[in-house]
């Protein structure tokens, strides 16, 4: 059983099929950081997703199955407050508000321009 799980934990870190990323935006991903400075995410996690300010100020990232995998929970999710950016630094191709969704919850979320 440990070997099942060892062996298949690589399948877990890659992207989702029929997305390869050039060896810039892969790196662009790995170099996103909480505000606590922590690697938030990789090109496992992140992916361009809807995002919404609420009337009280809140936002919100769509989650859905069909980006994020069988377990995303196709629905609005909180994303916290200190975890939104807009880095400016994107490569080539990278559009829209990038969403990190890792552990049942949105990481950190990087905008395109402020909401």
């Amino acid at each position: 059983m440990l070997a099942f799980l060892v062996a298949a934990l690589p399948a877990l870190a890659h992207p989702p099929p029929g997305v390869v990323p050039d060896p810039a935006t892969h790196k662009w991903y790995d170099d996103l950081r909480s505000m606590e400075g922590w690697a938030c995410c990789d090109v496992s996690h992140c992916r361009p997703a809807a995002v919404l300010p609420n009337d009280d100020g809140r936002v919100f990232a769509f989650i859905d199955k069909k980006s994020y995998g069988p377990t995303a929970p196709d629905a609005w999710r909180e994303v916290p407050v200190r975890e939104l950016r807009a880095r400016g630094n994107r490569p080539p191709g990278v559009r829209g508000a990038i969403v990190c969704y890792a552990d049942n919850r949105v990481v950190c979320v990087d905008l395109e321009s402020g909401i």
